[in-house]
């Protein structure tokens, strides 16, 4: 069969697939002849009727691969042939003497891209099929199942590290599981068909092969048909004891990872990890293990930069594959496309990557000459016009997109002996290289960076602002704008204007091309502006009796819409939060949100913060708050070992007493500000710490009240005064002592 798949299509019967039709009738010659020729299974079923009807074998085996390749079946095409060549072989039967296990199999969307049988798949065929196809190196591509490392190297006798696939496939990959792995803490893995373990390893490759579409690997059971193993682990590292009093909880973090491995060079393609950590509190338990949960792995930026990765070596590999084929007027498509791809991975350029990225339409191979279109991405500006003077500026910029979209780069290039030849190439290079200038020229200018700004952040008013109040009042354009872009469901537009007018003119940059095209800007953070606004609100109100206090639910929101513009109007001059948006033409031909500027917009979470202002103003009491203590002690012990307390910048101010752990008698009290520290003395022994921390201070009956958090620790032991120590009271792994919950009456 090695000989057949190098074989030179040239010979392809014309009478088989051109047949000429005879007067009154559609006749068809050669294999056609025999039966149907659309799908694989039909194509070998053909094939045996016309070898069994007497028809040459060389005949039939060129005639079956010009007839997958005119009918895009090549790639399924050549793995089913092969699959019939390796079905006797010793080595199959020794593998199926081993697999499948019901618990090993993954997802079953491991088959060829867009087609329905999966590669395993196999047909029965006569005995002159067999010998037609045969191949003593042949390898059958077997069930999508997983490895485990220690199985992997019992089967093959060495590790799959060290393993060197006979007939690695572009795009096929063999999945292992470290040894390594753990289903449960200190259990090790095993091979569990509905357990945490499996349905997560199941659940990962699944959603990676959602996330590539028709990009996605060709996931094969055997390793010698891999060009790269994506290795799987799972682990419970052991974070620490909980509890206070024997038998003591065993807690432990989670941490998976996923990582594509080149199996020829050894070297990583994509590697991503992910991790849970068990918080200082445990609210539930099994059988005395506390696990973090198994980490999401699909979310964020990192997961889509791992899967970009992999979806690139996979398009490198398969492109590679696919131009190393003669250009007939059968694959001429597929080859060219494959040759562009390839041209794209070689260029640092970004807009001529984009070029040949975009593949070739209109496709012919004719006497000696390959004809065919590229899209140029030229917004044809000479004919739009300046953008400022469009009386549709929006028409205007969909326009130019448009005409970018368009294949309007003709080329024509030689070909011999099914190959492009070097000037065709050079020329190719060439025409791609200028049409890739002209277009980074015409996106780089003003007339882009002007379309694009008004497109993202159009000016919520007309000329200068005058008071914040008038952000208040934003122009019909904006609301309008905010309507169509579909902005508007949860956010009211007063509030939208003011996070608008704080940005600044952001800067278009088209390095990286037109799918990478960045508009790079500075403002307020989102979020920031949010707390700050409601921050003022309810500073108004903690300082008020509530008698004094805003009396409808409308009146704080009116206030909060103020604050907001308040905060925007005095932050915009001084704004230095930087963001990038980064957009593709196509996203914005197909009205895509980029992901850059919705996760912008959805950190301005307008309605979570008016509910959290309301329930925070509820929950305050009656009495004003009164100014915070200073730092240093309250009442207490003046003599005895020193304990400092020190609190981290982004604390809240925190009130802290000592009690003897055996009475619970008042030793000390304190007060800490947010990033400060303060000594205290108290004689040696043993203590429980008690602390509360929040914004609003009402003396030391109420302390913080209902917005105050509360904690105790377990009993800490005090040395003599020939120590000194130094506590953090931190609500986060990073904390000296192992606290819990505590509540007011734990200071009393």
């Amino acid at each position: 069969m090695n000989k057949l798949f190098a074989r030179v299509l040239a010979l392809i019967l014309i009478l088989s697939l051109c047949a000429p039709a005879l007067a009154g009738d559609t006749a068809r010659t050669g294999l056609a002849a025999y039966g149907s020729c659309d799908g694989v299974e039909s194509l070998l079923e053909t094939a045996d009727r016309a070898l069994a009807d007497g028809m040459d074998p060389k005949t039939v085996g060129e005639e079956m691969y010009a007839l997958a390749e005119a009918n895009e079946l090549t790639d399924i095409f050549y793995w089913f042939v092969e699959n019939i060549a390796a079905s006797d072989t010793e080595e199959y039967r020794r593998f199926q003497n081993r697999f499948p296990h019901s618990d090993q199999a993954l997802p079953e969307n491991a088959g060829i891209r867009n087609s329905d049988p999966i590669i395993y798949s196999t047909t029965e065929v006569s005995d002159a099929m067999k010998a037609l196809l045969a191949d003593p190196g042949a390898q059958f591509c077997h069930e999508p199942v997983y490895w485990s490392e220690s199985d992997f190297a019992g089967f093959y006798g060495v590790s799959y590290a060290k393993f060197k696939p006979s007939r690695p496939r572009a795009g096929f990959v063999c999945v292992v599981v470290k040894d390594s792995a753990e289903s449960y803490p200190e259990t090790g893995w095993r091979k569990d068909e509905e357990g945490e373990f499996y349905n997560t390893l199941t659940s990962y490759i699944g959603e990676l092969f959602y996330e590539l579409e028709d990009d996605a690997m060709i996931i094969t059971g055997n390793p010698n048909l891999a060009s790269s193993f994506l290795v799987f682990n799972l682990q419970y590292p052991f974070r620490g004891y909980y509890g206070s009093e024997e038998p003591y909880v065993k807690g432990y973090n989670c941490t998976v990872s996923l990582t594509l491995t080149n199996a020829k060079s050894r070297s990583a393609i994509a590697s991503l990890t992910r991790s849970n950590r068990l918080a200082n509190t445990i609210y539930s338990w099994d059988n005395w293990v506390a696990k973090a949960d198994v980490p999401e792995f699909f979310e964020g930026r990192e997961y889509t930069a791992f899967a970009e990765k992999i979806r690139s070596a996979l398009i490198k590999e398969r492109a590679k594959a696919v131009s190393a084929r003669k250009i007939t007027p059968l694959n001429v498509g597929s080859v060219l496309n494959g040759i562009l791809a390839e041209q794209a991975d070689k260029t640092k350029n970004a807009w001529q990557a984009a070029i040949y990225s975009a593949g070739a339409k209109d496709v012919k191979l004719e006497d000696g000459a390959l004809t065919f279109s590229l899209r140029g991405y030229d917004p044809l500006l000479s004919e739009l016009g300046k953008y400022a003077d469009a009386e549709n500026k929006t028409a205007w910029l969909m326009s130019a997109l448009t005409n970018a979209a368009a294949y309007r780069l003709p080329l024509s290039v030689p070909v011999q002996d099914g190959t492009i030849t070097a000037n065709g190439l050079n020329a190719l290079k060439k025409a791609v290289n200028k049409a890739a200038s002209a277009a980074q020229k015409a996106f780089g200018g003003k007339e882009f960076s002007a379309a694009l700004t008004a497109h993202f952040f159009p000016s919520p008013i007309d000329g200068k602002l005058t008071e914040a109040s008038d952000l208040l009042k934003p122009t019909e354009a904006f609301v309008a704008w905010l309507n169509a872009a579909g902005l508007t469901n949860d956010v009211p537009d007063s509030s939208l204007s003011s996070l608008f007018y704080a940005q600044k003119s952001p800067k278009l940059s088209v390095k990286g091309g037109p799918n990478a095209l960045a508009m790079n800007c500075t403002g307020v953070d989102p979020a920031a502006l949010l707390q700050l606004a409601q921050t003022a609100v309810l500073d108004t109100q903690a300082y008020l009796p509530k008698a004094e206090r805003f009396d409808t639910p409308e009146a704080l929101l009116e206030a909060l819409m103020q604050s907001i513009a308040d905060k925007a109007a005095a932050a915009k001059k001084n704004a230095a939060y930087k963001f990038t948006v980064t957009f593709s033409i196509d996203d914005l031909i197909n009205e895509r949100l980029p992901a850059d500027y919705a996760q912008y917009l959805s950190a301005f979470d307008y309605e979570e913060t008016a509910e959290a202002l309301e329930r925070a103003v509820n929950r305050l009491p009656d009495i004003a708050a009164l100014p915070l203590p200073k730092t240093g002690r309250l009442s207490g012990s003046t003599s005895g070992t020193q304990v400092t307390f020190r609190l981290a910048k982004d604390s809240k101010a925190t009130y802290i007493q000592m009690r003897r752990a055996n009475s619970n008698e008042l030793a000390v009290s304190c007060f800490v500000a947010a990033g400060k520290s303060t000594t205290v003395r108290v004689p040696s022994g043993e203590y429980t710490v008690v602390w509360g921390s929040g914004p609003y201070w009402y003396g030391e009956e109420l302390l913080f009240g209902d917005l105050g958090e509360y904690s105790k620790s377990d009993p800490t032991t005090i040395k003599g005064t020939n120590y000194r120590h130094t506590l953090k009271l931190e609500s986060s792994e990073e904390g000296d002592v192992h606290f819990r919950d505590a509540d007011l009456s734990d200071f009393h």
